[in-house]
C-alpha cells in the first residue's frame, strides 16, 4: 500500500484544483513545523537503512518551504550512469562529452508511479541510472516523505499549493555520493 493517499481514497482539505491528495501522515502532522518532520525523516532513514547515510535539510523562503533529502553514502553503488534518452536511445554522459560525477538530482514522481523496469532504461530517473538497490531505497524514502505532504497543484492554471516542496538527490553538488 502506498504512503500517498489518492484523492479518490480521501477527502483532502486542500482541493482547489480537483487534483489534490494528502499523504497518510499529513492530517496528524499538519500543524507540525517542517523542522520536526525532518527529524522524523532522519530517524526513519537511520533506522530503516542503517548502512546508508542521508542528508536531510530544510529551507524556508517567502511563501514556502522545502525539504532536501540526499543519499550520501551506501554499501552499493547508487549511480551507475548519467545520460539522456534521446529519440528512444540512452546516450551516456561520456558520449555527450561530460565527465561522470556521483551526483544526481532525482524526480520523486518517478518513484511514486514507475518501477525499476518500467522506465525507458532500467533505473532511469531524470538523467541518472540508479542501481536496483538505490531505486528500492529511494522509493521507500520518497513514499515516507510524501506521507507528510499534501499537494493541490495544477501547472495549467499556475496554481501550486503544498505542505512543503521536496528535492531528492544522490550526493550533493559539492559533495559526491560515496560507496562505502
Amino acid at each position: 500500500m502506498s504512503n500517498v493517499t489518492k484523492l479518490s481514497e480521501a477527502k483532502p482539505i486542500h482541493n482547489y484544483t480537483g487534483y489534490g491528495w494528502e499523504g497518510e501522515n499529513y492530517r496528524t502532522t499538519r500543524n507540525m513545523d517542517i523542522k520536526e518532520i525532518a527529524k522524523m525523516i532522519r530517524q526513519f532513514c537511520k533506522k530503516k537503512f542503517q548502512s546508508c547515510t542521508f542528508s536531510v535539510t530544510i529551507e524556508r523562503y517567502s511563501m514556502g518551504q522545502s525539504m532536501h533529502i540526499s543519499l550520501m553514502s551506501a554499501p552499493f553503488d547508487a549511480l551507475i550512469q548519467k545520460g539522456s534518452v534521446i529519440q528512444g536511445k540512452f546516450t551516456t554522459i561520456e558520449e555527450q562529452g561530460y565527465p561522470f560525477e556521483k551526483y544526481g538530482q532525482l524526480n520523486h514522481f518517478t518513484f511514486l508511479r514507475d518501477t525499476y523496469e518500467s522506465v525507458p532504461v532500467p533505473g532511469y530517473n531524470n538523467g541518472n541510472v540508479l542501481s536496483p538497490e538505490a531505486w528500492e531505497v529511494m522509493t521507500e524514502v520518497v513514499k515516507y516523505v510524501e506521507s507528510f505532504n499534501y499537494s493541490d497543484c495544477d501547472g495549467m492554471i499556475d496554481y501550486f499549493n503544498v505542505n512543503f516542496h521536496t528535492h531528492f538527490n544522490i550526493g550533493k553538488w559539492d559533495k559526491p555520493f560515496k560507496q562505502t
